[in-house]
């Protein structure tokens, strides 16, 4: 075994003569890739040696690529294969090769949406399918795969020569195409590529596109969509599509659509299987082209498209935070009258999933206290801001509806635009999180700013009789560490209260909470890990939304905090941080 071992590695290692050689060390399941360059006019020769999956396709075979126009030069099919013995393959062939860069492809991962199990009665026919995996008997076909590109004439040699390194990467020399817009470039798995454009006037587009359909489902595929409205303008999923080759739910489009005027957002989305550099099926025959490329024809429409950039100073800004220091949590308050489009922007500190310097977007609802997330750093998806891998960038278009919103932004106590004790981002003054208008034309003065909750309110001896709904009786918010606050107030005939804590509870005990004492000193309402429910962020955070029937009296409130984890000393905030506290207010 051992010797068997040594003789398929050094046969893997290449042939001598061979400007390209896959060789006995081939696997099921590999793509392999080899990148050469011809100076001048020569003539190759391909041997190649493969499997059949059925009786009209190959599941195991090789082809060369030129890499400046993308197009197929040479590829192993069923129809210049000759048949050997069980589901072996052979071809060969020899050609002539211009001036220009080529890309020699041999794939072994068969296709899984066309899967051929052996139906043979015989012994062989079952000892074949019973030591193949998953029913695939031309895996017993691995140790003779080949493909060796050679010179067909050996004095030409001289004239050709192999790519290594980051030459030889296909995806790291894409040739850019004549009008191009943008290129999500390969796409992998899990990934978002997305692009922000807008148009000055009208301009028909090419849009080409390569991704994953299965049965009839999109699983990694592209968009158009315009902004300010939210509504797609050109979906792949809803596009006529030809088979890109390789497994047959590898899925290409290649059309043309006018868009007019306006701001739009192309995106390039993939699942989690099947994409550039995992594949799960033969890849398609330009495997570089898994993505979305967008072109123009006309030279002249290309003066109408640029890349759209928040921070050139034709958007509003709605609020924003900018070169943010330590210890900071920021926040600014501001209600919308009408339903407006937005962008928000924020650069911060986020190490695996683990965020330190974030932003946070919270909306008001109508008629109540809390607030509810509209969007964190910490749960969108983020990319490279420059410098060290720790600065992180997020930015996300939506559609707000009219109310109150509170944008925040929070730092701890290190790496932040004060002091940054790793490479600083491309943008250091971007350290913090800025709220766009989507909208050149947009008038900030309908923007109302204010504190919808306002400093802390101790009312003593107010009347339930007559008052007005939901007044607020007491407020104590944005509590730090190592405080007792307390307020008193009466209710000359019984009624109902509603109460909003946050506070920090453990199984073990409560370390910041409220408690409600009558005339005699006596806790008639305690906040307690029973009655609260989680607030976001550390499962310790926990929150009291509730009413509570109160006799006529005086009562007092209370609020306290331990030496850590309150306003301002957050590892984990909870969602509404300035909200740390209590606040009372009459039903």
């Amino acid at each position: 075994m051992l010797l068997f071992a040594l003789v398929r590695f050094i046969g893997g290692s290449g042939e001598p003569g061979a400007l390209v050689s896959f060789g006995t060390s081939l696997d099921p399941n590999e793509l392999r890739h080899k990148a050469f360059e011809v100076d001048r006019t020569v003539r190759l020769a391909v041997h190649a040696v493969g499997s059949f999956e059925g009786e009209d396709a190959l599941a195991v075979y090789g082809w060369i690529v030129d890499r400046a126009s993308g197009d197929v030069v040479w590829q192993m099919l069923p129809e210049n294969s000759e048949v050997g013995r069980g589901t072996l393959a052979t071809a060969d062939d020899t050609l002539a090769f211009e001036p220009g860069v080529y890309d020699a492809w041999f794939t072994s991962y068969g296709d899984p949406l066309r899967r051929v199990e052996n139906s043979g009665d015989g012994f062989l026919d079952r000892l074949g399918s019973f030591l193949s995996r998953d029913g695939r008997i031309w895996y017993a076909d691995a140790e003779r795969w080949r493909f060796r590109l050679s010179y067909a004439e050996p004095s030409t040699a001289d004239l050709v020569h192999g790519l290594h390194g980051t030459d030889g990467r296909p995806d790291e020399n894409l040739a850019e195409p004549d009008g191009l817009v943008w290129a999500s470039g390969p796409a992998r798995n899990r990934n978002d590529h997305s692009y922000l454009f807008e148009l000055s006037g009208s301009v028909e587009l090419r849009l080409q596109a390569t991704g994953e359909r299965v049965e009839g489902e999109l699983l990694d595929g592209a968009q158009i969509t315009r902004i300010f409205d939210g509504e797609v303008v050109w979906d792949m999923a809803n596009t006529p599509m030809s088979w890109a080759g390789g497994s047959i739910k590898n899925q290409e489009v290649d059309t043309t659509i006018t868009l007019p005027r306006g701001f739009y957002q192309a995106s390039f989305t993939t699942d989690r299987s099947h994409a550039y550099d995992h594949w799960t099926g033969n890849p398609p025959l330009n495997p570089v082209g898994w993505g979305l490329t967008i072109t123009v024809a006309d030279s002249g429409a290309a003066t109408h498209i640029a890349a759209f950039d928040p921070w050139s100073g034709r958007l509003p800004r709605i609020a924003s935070f900018s070169c943010v220091g330590d210890d900071e949590m920021l926040e600014e308050t501001f209600t919308l009258p009408d339903t407006t489009v937005v962008m928000i922007s924020s650069v911060g500190e986020i190490i695996g999933s683990t965020s330190y310097d974030y932003a946070v977007l919270l909306r008001q609802p109508p008629n109540t206290i809390g607030t509810e997330e509209v969007w964190s750093m910490e749960h969108a998806e983020t990319s490279h801001a420059g410098g060290t891998g720790k600065n992180q960038l997020a930015e996300a278009i939506l559609t707000l509806e009219p109310g109150t919103y509170v944008l925040s932004y929070r730092t701890d106590g290190s790496h932040d635009c004060s002091e940054f004790n790793g490479d600083p981002p491309d943008n250091p003054d971007r350290w913090g999180a800025t709220l766009f208008a989507f909208d050149p034309d947009f008038d900030l003065s309908t923007v109302t700013r204010s504190d919808p909750r306002p400093d802390d309110i101790g009312h003593v001896g107010i009347d339930s009789t007559g008052a007005p709904s939901g007044e607020v009786l007491v407020r104590f918010k944005r509590v730090r560490n190592d405080e007792h606050r307390r307020a008193t107030f009466r209710m000359h005939e019984a009624g109902t209260i509603r109460v909003y804590a946050l506070g920090e509870i453990l199984p073990s005990g409560a370390y910041d909470y409220a408690w409600i004492e009558d005339a005699n000193g006596e806790a008639i309402w305690t906040m307690s890990r029973g009655n609260t429910t989680v607030a976001g962020g550390s499962a310790k955070n926990r929150l009291f939304d509730g009413s509570l029937a109160l006799a006529a009296g005086r009562y007092t409130l209370h609020y306290i905090t331990d030496g850590s984890h309150a306003y301002g000393d957050f590892h984990q905030p909870p969602n509404d941080p300035a909200s740390w506290g209590v606040v009372i207010y009459r039903q």
